[in-house]
């Protein structure tokens, strides 16, 4: 799958097809359980389960609230549950499909511009972990909470974030990697670079 400034086509080893109905910008893809999802220009996240179906519109954009910051999402992200995480510029957000509810999580209110960055980990059961310039976040489904990590070490710029079995690695703003051990919450810093954008 391809996605391009006119819509999504596919390659499937001899030919490009295109969908016809996606014929906006489109980008943000993430394929997971035989469906694909992507963030559609002027229209928000979308979903389809093949090349040939017609998109089903999941999180609309709005143009006429208040909000002005709110029009735009990226880093979208498919937890096991299959919670559909995204960003924008304030928020942290994600969306419930089985039930169609959206939660929405004031993470920095002076964003004007960018949206936020943001990492996904899944190091527990019921647990996901959102990493973004604030540190990192722990959404907990059994109680429906999404609160800061406790961990101090873990309350800095991260940039990016990966889990290898049990240990989780974080890379910072100011050119540190952090590794951190889910099970034991022991944690090392080790210095990778002077300096990260």
């Amino acid at each position: 799958y391809i996605s391009t400034q006119r819509g999504i086509s596919m390659y499937d080893g001899y030919e490009f097809i295109k969908n016809p109905y996606v014929k906006r910008y489109s980008s943000k893809l993430l394929w997971n359980n035989k469906q694909l999802n992507y963030f559609e220009d002027g229209l928000g996240i979308q979903k389809m389960n093949s090349i040939y179906s017609k998109p089903k519109n999941l999180v609309p954009i709005n143009f006429q609230d208040k909000d002005p910051n709110n029009n735009l999402y990226d880093y979208l992200f498919i937890d096991k549950e299959k919670h559909i995480w995204y960003s924008e510029i304030n928020n942290i957000n994600f969306l419930d499909q089985k039930s169609g509810e959206k939660s929405t999580f004031l993470i920095d209110k002076t964003i004007t511009k960018n949206i936020i960055r943001t990492s996904h980990i899944e190091p527990k059961t019921n647990e996901v972990w959102v990493s973004c310039h604030k540190g990192v976040f722990i959404w907990n489904n059994a109680t429906k909470s999404f609160t800061k990590h406790p961990n101090l070490t873990l309350q800095k710029n991260i940039i990016s974030s990966i889990l290898i079995e049990k240990t989780a690695y974080f890379s910072t703003s100011d050119g540190k990697l952090m590794e951190y051990n889910v099970t034991t919450n022991e944690s090392k810093t080790y210095p990778i670079l002077n300096g990260i954008n």
